[in-house]
């Protein structure tokens, strides 16, 4: 790669073994230093652990979905706007940030939980508007 002007910069280079157990695997560049070795990543917006599983995605889409209901909170909880447009506002601002990425997701109960109890949370918020449809 270097002969075509390619160089990789072993500084700035993370790299994360991805397995069941515990054991910590060592990795070189070429000059014999080590890598830094990470137990989660960001990749493409997709939140990757060592571990494998969905949870890290799922708490970290949790966490931007709650970000963005707080950015338009003032909208929605005017008592002046109508519960239809609330929920619109909902599904076309919020739910999406959440299910960014969920079709790489294997969802469990722990995630299924997570993902409900924020969808519920938001629905009391709004005063029992319902956030399904």
């Amino acid at each position: 790669m270097e002969a075509k002007g390619l160089k990789v910069n072993t500084g700035k280079t993370e790299v994360m073994v991805s397995g069941k157990g515990d054991e910590r695997i060592v990795i070189r560049d070429k000059e014999g230093e080590t890598l830094n070795q990470v137990q989660k990543f960001k990749f493409l917006g997709l939140m990757l652990g060592e571990k494998g599983g969905s949870m890290l995605a799922v708490r970290a889409r949790v966490k931007a979905a709650w970000e963005k209901w707080r950015e338009i909170g003032p909208v929605i909880g005017d008592k002046k706007m109508p519960r239809k447009l609330k929920t619109k506002l909902y599904t076309t601002m919020v739910r999406p940030v959440i299910l960014y990425g969920a079709e790489c997701w294997v969802v469990g109960q722990k995630e299924e939980q997570l993902l409900g109890d924020h969808r519920d949370e938001n629905a009391q918020k709004n005063k029992g508007g319902d956030f399904r449809g």
